[in-house]
């Protein structure tokens, strides 16, 4: 049923899209529609991860679930060489300086992601580049048990958001979306909080 749907909106729609939204660049959180993880996974999040980035070394790091044949990886963020530009405090990275980045899952399960240090900037000719995958949820976005139209169209209206510091406004991201294999995708050219929403 899953692969039926993908196969479908794959024919009406580019296989990479990017998403818009005209009329509603900026949102508070309470009128973003979040993508939750589902319940009987939650237990399996890793909640955290933390790696150093050093200018002059391309680094990645991933979170990934458990899976039957290997984890199964659902955020990927990786830095280029060239991508570390200002420390939070403005000063300018210098070839060797390193940074240690954290990312934190929502303790609500959302789709929504912390990273410290907040300010942290990167070079927007050579951003970090941020991969989320949600085939976690097989289809079922809205998390009603049931794989229909309302998933569909649920689809068609997620993005990447960013949150510029906690508890302040979201911004769209205008990420690419992957229809064929759940992934959406951003540049970042700096922190702090980043989800999947509507």
């Amino acid at each position: 049923m899953r692969t039926l749907i993908v196969l479908s909106l794959a024919a009406l729609t580019l296989a990479c899209a990017d998403s818009t939204g005209p009329d509603d660049e900026i949102r508070p959180e309470a009128e973003l529609n979040f993508l939750v993880f589902p319940d009987s996974i939650t237990a399996l999040l890793p909640r955290e991860v933390s790696f150093w980035a050093r200018k002059g070394v391309d680094r990645e790091v991933s979170l990934s679930l458990p899976g039957p044949n290997g984890d199964d990886e659902f955020l990927e963020f990786e830095v280029p060489s060239n991508s570390l530009h200002r420390y939070p405090d403005g000063s300018l990275f210098e070839t060797g300086d390193s940074v240690l980045i954290t990312i934190t899952i929502d303790p609500a399960n959302r789709f929504l992601f912390t990273f410290e240090p907040a300010g942290l900037q990167f070079n927007p000719d050579d951003p970090a580049e941020l991969e989320i995958e949600f085939d976690v949820l097989g289809g079922d976005l809205n998390g009603d048990g049931t794989i229909d139209a309302k998933d569909a169209d649920l689809r068609s209206r997620l993005d990447m958001w960013k949150q510029a510091q906690p508890g302040s406004v979201w911004t769209r991201q205008h990420g690419r979306l992957y229809i064929d294999r759940d992934e959406i995708e951003a540049d970042v050219t700096s922190f702090s909080g980043f989800c999947i929403a509507t």
